[in-house]
């Protein structure tokens, strides 16, 4: 699982085995800095599709799908196809939303429970997530679900 390897499991200076070496730069003007290699991330073979849909300041009655006034011909498409996402949580303001996408838990539990603007001292309504905080991004590594079959 290379590709789950955080940069911190890594020795200084030591690539991910599929990560080319970045080279060090002397040269202060970028018009004589030769690119590096370019570097494309690949998922492993047998991973899971993942599709997260954020859509700020939308109710869960909006769209057209659930009968809301919001035309969404391609969510009516997938739900007529047997398709239909339920699991439905808003928070209802953008900080917080982003907070709860980002980390897949609840914005409280990340203390985002305001806007950031609105940040207090308080457990849960700080504005600072912890860096213990792993990323959506991160849980089928954490979790090794990362050859799951759906």
């Amino acid at each position: 699982m290379s590709h789950c390897r955080s940069r911190r499991d890594r020795a200084p200076g030591q690539a991910d085995s599929s990560e080319p070496n970045r080279p060090a730069y002397k040269e202060l003007d970028a018009r004589e800095v030769k690119p590096p290699q370019q570097f494309k991330v690949k998922a492993p073979a047998g991973a899971p599709n993942v599709v997260i849909i954020l859509i700020d300041d939308l109710g869960f009655g909006a769209t057209g799908t659930y009968g809301g006034p919001i035309p969404t011909p391609t969510l009516d498409r997938l739900a007529h196809d047997g398709l239909r996402y339920n699991n439905f949580h808003t928070t209802a303001l953008c900080s917080p939303t982003r907070a709860a996408l980002k980390s897949g838990r609840n914005h409280h539990t990340v203390n985002m429970g305001f806007i950031t603007e609105m940040a207090t001292c308080f457990p849960g309504a700080t504005g600072q997530i912890a860096n213990a905080t792993a990323p959506v991004a991160k849980a089928p590594c954490l979790q090794s679900l990362t050859n799951v079959q759906p």
